[in-house]
């Protein structure tokens, strides 16, 4: 029975540690644009190969879309103009894959604008800064980007930086639930909780058998 038992947990843990990593390592079949204004937080859709027509609702189009109900677009507003753009956009965009890389579509004022030319010439200035920002676009009130990544990445997804160059770890004020949660997704949590109280409990048989086996010794 004990035997059993430690070879279920074995499995389990197994699946814990390999399940993230596959996960980690998933990349989007279809191109994927990230929607940032003040109102938004994650707003986001893709789109493969498909030709907008100037009849098309953008609203109505991110929200038809199968992963829709995960993101958090329920607040986006557009005037005409606008979906103009968004068409637009999305219709030079799509037919291409970027891997690790993302088509972002900000709203900002023009002195955000400003600060944001500053950072994207200073980050692509670092050579050892896996990150680059590519095809900047205004339009009216809208930047449209590129958020590249240069670096090449090991087998746990992770970007591994240019020779001679040192790995670079930004420190965020944020809980460890936070943190926790940022990295994993909700079937991951699970996992982790599932595998975390199976090693518990595996501890715990471990410890008994040991002391049982002890005492008849």
């Amino acid at each position: 029975m004990i035997k059993k038992f430690f070879i279920i947990t074995l499995f389990l843990v197994m699946i814990l540690f390999i399940v993230p990593q596959i996960f980690a390592c998933s990349i989007t079949p279809f191109p994927y644009f990230s929607i940032r204004t003040s109102e938004l937080n994650k707003c986001y859709f893709t789109s493969d190969n498909e030709n907008l027509s100037s009849n098309v609702d953008i609203i109505e189009f991110i929200n038809n879309k199968p992963e829709s109900e995960y993101a958090n677009c329920d607040n986006l507003v557009l005037s005409e103009d606008e979906q103009q753009i968004f068409r637009n956009v999305i219709n030079q965009f799509n037919k291409e894959h970027y891997g690790f890389s993302a088509i972002y579509i900000e709203k900002q004022s023009s002195s955000e604008y400003i600060n944001f030319q500053n950072r994207v010439e200073e980050i692509n200035a670092d050579k050892c800064d896996c990150e680059r920002y590519d095809n900047v676009t205004r339009y009216a009130d809208w930047t449209v980007y590129l958020k590249l990544s240069d670096c090449e990445h090991n087998t746990a997804c992770q970007a591994v930086p240019p020779n001679g160059c040192v790995v670079k770890l930004t420190y965020k004020e944020k809980s460890l639930f936070v943190s926790i949660m940022e990295r994993y997704n909700f079937e991951q949590l699970i996992l982790l909780f599932v595998g975390s109280i199976t090693v518990i409990i595996g501890l715990v048989f471990l410890i008994r058998f040991l002391i049982k086996k002890s005492r008849k010794t």
